[in-house]
């Protein structure tokens, strides 16, 4: 089965396995390619492909902080897949990079992987059985080794465990499956485990939110001439979808937010930075996200008009307040978006990285983005009159001239 075949409806999977300490309290997640939720295994035929699989999902569809909570997570690198340029979009204080078994340590392979640490990642070892067929250069740079205990001797366990006193790494047990194993292996000196006595791989899921070609290959086009913020910003605009990608992005503790404070459009595209904007565009288009153009969709031309309505409504009432107009333009994206993902809303919103008061704001109406928010709701469901928000100063007539001058952009927009 090909990596990119997601067979369960365009849903966005990931499996997920515990490590544990010694003390039995979980303190990282292995990260795992899942074609389809009925999946206990990986099983894929591009290894490059499911490890982008795998950070895609991560980074831009659930979100780190979602999938690791504040631990740390651990990533299957095979050897094309040993590349900082490929592995940039991943925060390195959340994530070490797990070399398979498969991998072939020549020096050209030991330099990316110097170049990685330098970077901020942690190393590990997958599935050793025998320390000595690890150069020592490898050893030195690595800061956890994982043993399948399952094929290792007790002779190759001891040697193991020996190196790991020289060299300063952690052990980590792979495939433990009984209490008893548990115990003995922790009473040698291991430090990690991981296997089916603590818990089976758990597969998250979640619809995967369709992709505009042209919204990606145009940003990859900017992104080539030095572009200026303000022209990212004015392109993230014209795609909804873009726009919940990189806020989820740049909403993490990946990028030094939890996600509690509210920044702009501007500010999440600083944050992220046009390097790792890009890394991030190439992989969508790499794993197949990019889907059909969504420029003939309904539902996706009534979120863009929705927020850009939102955005003029709250340049008119406060002029100048450009945080409160992307404040605006955001809650109109995020008020429709589960529509598009086939969930309900509240469980949509639980997954966002929404500041709060957007998240009042659809939830219940509050405050001057809730009004923004009701009254874009009235005109589209075409309830009559507009309602007027005389208490900002704006007249019907006024909110009408606005909502045809944001209908008449998003449709220029999708003609461009």
């Amino acid at each position: 089965m090909e990596a990119q075949a997601e067979s369960d409806g365009g849903h966005a999977l990931i499996g997920r396995q515990a490590i544990v300490d010694r003390a039995g309290a979980l303190v990282a997640y292995e990260l795992l390619f899942r074609g389809t939720t009925r999946c206990t295994r990986a099983e894929f035929s591009d290894g490059t492909l499911a490890t982008s699989n795998v950070i895609l999902n991560t980074v831009s569809e659930f979100g780190v902080d979602r999938v690791l909570g504040d631990l740390g997570g651990y990533v299957n690198i095979g050897q094309h897949a040993i590349n900082l340029a490929l592995l940039e979009i991943l925060p390195p204080q959340r994530f070490t990079l797990e070399l398979l078994e498969t991998v072939q340590f020549d020096e050209a392979t030991i330099a990316e992987c110097r170049a990685l640490q330098k970077h901020g990642y942690r190393l590990a070892l997958d599935d050793v059985t025998d320390i000595t067929s690890v150069p020592r250069e490898m050893l030195d740079l690595v800061d956890v080794v994982k043993v399948d205990v399952s094929a290792a001797t007790p002779a190759a366990i001891d040697e193991i465990l020996a190196a790991a006193r020289r060299h300063q790494f952690k052990v980590l047990a792979e495939k433990v499956e009984t209490a008893a194993q548990h115990l003995l292996l922790r009473d040698l000196g291991f430090d990690l485990f991981q296997g089916y006595f603590f818990a089976r791989p758990e597969v998250l899921a979640q619809r995967r939110l369709p992709e505009s070609t042209n919204s990606l290959f145009t940003l990859l086009q900017l992104l080539t001439k030095d572009p200026s913020v303000a022209q990212l910003e004015s392109l993230v605009k014209k795609s909804p979808l873009l726009l919940t990608r990189l806020m989820k992005l740049a909403q993490s503790a990946a990028h030094g937010d939890c996600g509690c404070s509210a920044i702009t459009i501007r500010d999440a595209i600083m944050r992220v930075g046009t390097k790792t904007l890009g890394r991030w565009a190439e992989l969508l288009l790499f794993v197949g996200g990019a889907g059909t153009d969504l420029a003939t969709n309904p539902l996706f031309r009534m979120v863009a008009v929705r927020a850009r309505f939102m955005e003029l409504l709250a340049k008119a009432v406060a002029v100048g307040n450009y945080a409160l107009a992307d404040a605006a333009y955001q809650t109109g994206v995020y008020s429709l978006l589960h529509v598009l993902t086939g969930q309900a809303q509240q469980e949509f919103m639980a997954q966002s990285s929404a500041p709060e008061a957007i998240r009042k704001a659809i939830a219940t109406r509050d405050g001057m983005l809730g009004q923004f928010l009701g009254v874009a709701e009235a005109l589209d469901l075409d309830c009559g009159p507009p309602p007027p928000l005389v208490q900002l100063g704006l007249s019907g007539h006024t909110v009408m001239a606005l909502h045809c001058q944001a209908t008449l952009g998003v449709a220029l927009d999708v003609r461009a």
